[in-house]
């Protein structure tokens, strides 16, 4: 058997439709190759977490002064001020 560069062998369960996704992703890099697409991904590939904590706050906010406020939908509040200290 030969010597391998690469010795360390890693497993990913999918589902069918992952798999699906993952030969589509494929073919859009022009690879046929799991392996090459799957190290080039794991590697230089990039995930993006996006924090919606403020956004979540000013909902929540606007959700608390319209029920505050006892507005139905089609009308609006006609003051609502929240404060939060930094």
């Amino acid at each position: 058997m030969a010597i391998r560069k690469r010795n360390i062998v890693l497993r990913v369960p999918v589902t069918a439709e992952e798999r699906a996704m993952i030969e589509q992703k494929m073919r859009q890099m022009g690879t046929g190759c799991f392996s090459v697409y799957a190290r080039k991904m794991l590697i230089d590939g990039y995930v993006i977490k996006i924090d919606y904590g403020d956004v979540t706050l000013i909902l929540n906010s606007t959700a608390a002064c319209w029920a505050l406020s006892g507005a139905t939908v089609p009308e609006r509040p006609r003051l609502c001020v929240f404060w939060r200290p930094l």
